[in-house]
């Protein structure tokens, strides 16, 4: 067992991993001076995890610690540059409402495009704001349309806002799609979207089963997107809610089961999923380790602009558990 005494020894010889373990020390102690000046020196050298921490302590503030948008936009910048969607989605928020930056529409929209690009939901749903209202961004429905899509296919946090913003759309196909209420047995995406609706509840009864047998119904039909919301759906499971706020299991999580859906979906070539699987061959986690094919994987979606998997290819570090 590495004893304190023998990380701090590290951590004053400049090893950057043991100085954040000193600064999480100290922050547990409630002591945010010493714990921020180990932090910072972590930082300095490039420790992705201390930038993380300095961005977050310095925009949010608390215990003790006041808010500095100039020293976080700072700390942000670095981590973005990186190709961190979270951190590029800050950018952004920065930008908009000149916190710590200039106020400016266009660098907004620069760093959304980037977060979206990534599939940070909030960055689509800004950029799709954006493109209905023409602020930093060029009037483009279609381009919204799409976006909105995208953010009620991600995890749900945004979905409500997301499909009352898409259906209130006038004389765009694919928004009015969103507003059926039943859906061809022939037609995948009217599949896949009523199942969506009934996933989050979106104008239907909330109802995970229903959902998962329209996704089914739409991914046998090839629908992509359908393929990795069940891949999504299995490998985290749907919970539900009593009424003392603790959860019961609707949809159990099923490895095998996500990982028949995962496989469907990269071979369509979703991107994320790509990137999402290599990992998982990369680290062995639900399937077997298997190098050669996580770096196949990886490269698919670097193909495809993938920036974690650029990273990944040149970093492979950056994949271990």
């Amino acid at each position: 067992m590495v004893k304190a005494k023998d990380i701090r020894k590290r951590a004053l010889d400049g090893d950057p991993k043991a100085q954040c373990t000193v600064g999480q020390m100290y922050i547990s102690e409630n002591n945010y001076d010493e714990g921020i000046k180990w932090y910072r020196l972590a930082a300095e050298q490039g420790s992705d995890e201390a930038q993380r921490f300095m961005s977050d302590m310095f925009y949010y503030g608390g215990n003790g610690v006041e808010s500095d948008f100039k020293e976080a936009a700072k700390w942000y910048r670095r981590v973005a540059e990186r190709g961190d969607p979270n951190a590029q989605y800050m950018m952004g928020e920065m930008y908009e409402e000149g916190k710590g930056v200039p106020k400016d529409d266009g660098e907004a929209v620069r760093w959304y495009e980037l977060a979206a690009e990534q599939g940070n939901e909030f960055a689509q749903r800004k950029i799709a704001d954006m493109c209905l209202s023409d602020k930093g961004a060029s009037t483009d429905v279609p381009k919204a349309v799409k976006l909105y899509g995208l953010v009620i296919n991600g995890s749900g946090a945004c979905a409500e806002d997301a499909y009352q913003k898409l259906i209130g759309i006038d004389g765009n196909e694919e928004a009015a799609k969103w507003r059926i209420t039943s859906a061809d047995p022939e037609d995948a995406d009217s599949l896949f979207i009523l199942g969506m609706k009934y996933l989050y509840g979106l104008d239907v009864p909330w109802d995970p089963h229903k959902a998962v047998d329209l996704l089914k119904a739409a991914a046998g039909s090839g629908n992509e997107y359908a393929q990795s919301r069940l891949g999504m759906i299995f490998f985290h499971g749907v919970q539900g809610h009593n009424p003392d706020y603790s959860h019961y299991d609707i949809i159990s999580p099923d490895q095998e089961e996500s990982i028949k859906w995962f496989k469907m979906a990269a071979e369509h070539g979703d991107r994320d999923i790509q990137f999402m699987l290599g990992w998982m061959y990369h680290n062995g986690s639900g399937v077997c380790k298997d190098e050669k094919e996580a770096r196949r994987l990886l490269e698919l979606a670097a193909g495809q602009g993938h920036v974690l998997a650029k990273r990944a290819l040149l970093h492979p570090d950056i994949l271990n558990l």
